[in-house]
């Protein structure tokens, strides 16, 4: 073999080892993604049920004697959730939540809504590393009485012997709802850790607003 056409296989060998090297890192061993949209549905606001809903015994951003329920049938979703698994079995799920709609109080005044959480989550086989942003607004149609909008990002360890994405099904087998198991939070009252965590754990880069006056 001459010395061009050496050079040219030297070339050509380190030029497909470099792609090989470079597609290992660029994409993780395994996959999974589900994408849930939801329009003209009922989701129910977790925190706040009806038929008291959001109130001022639970929420002081709400005017007394008001009961803000969202509407039957007046909610859209839209929610992505990506698993990525590397081949030494660390985990990385992202979870994007997007819901808008309306409500209305026990006097007649209605209301849009909107809602963001996004979740960010790093499993090394014993430990979960969560961040969460959420934002939450509510405005008033005919009523601006109760207008609030909140914004937090919180970020928390807690130990697991697993990490799992998980769907909720409805009676039909398609999926409305997708989450994290285990889960834990890391606050109940918005000062004081829960002991599901590592302790000293929990961090608030950012609180705007009533945080727990989020009802989803």
């Amino acid at each position: 073999m001459n010395t061009k056409r050496l050079k040219l296989a030297i070339v050509l060998s380190l030029a497909l080892l470099l792609a090989v090297v470079l597609s290992a890192f660029a994409a993780p061993d395994d996959q999974e993604h589900i994408s849930i949209r939801l329009r003209n549905v009922t989701i129910p606001w977790d925190f706040f049920p009806p038929p008291d809903g959001l109130n001022s015994n639970g929420c002081s951003e709400i005017p007394e004697g008001l009961s803000i329920n969202p509407d039957d049938l007046g909610s859209n979703r839209r929610k992505n959730a990506s698993v990525y698994t590397r081949a030494d079995g660390v985990r990385r799920i992202l979870i994007r939540d997007v819901v808008t709609g309306t409500a209305s109080d026990n006097l007649g005044n209605t209301y849009r809504f909107s809602y963001r959480n996004n979740i960010t989550a790093r499993f090394d086989g014993s430990v979960v590393h969560m961040k969460m942003t959420d934002y939450f607004r509510l405005k008033g149609i005919d009523n601006n009485d109760a207008n609030f909008t909140l914004r937090l990002i919180w970020i928390w360890d807690y130990e697991a012997d697993s990490f799992e994405l998980v769907e909720v099904l409805d009676a039909n087998g398609e999926t409305v709802n997708v989450g994290v198991t285990p889960f834990y939070w890391p606050t109940f009252d918005g000062v004081t850790e829960t002991p599901d965590i590592i302790p000293g754990s929990w961090r608030v880069p950012l609180s705007e607003g009533e945080v727990f006056c989020d009802p989803l």
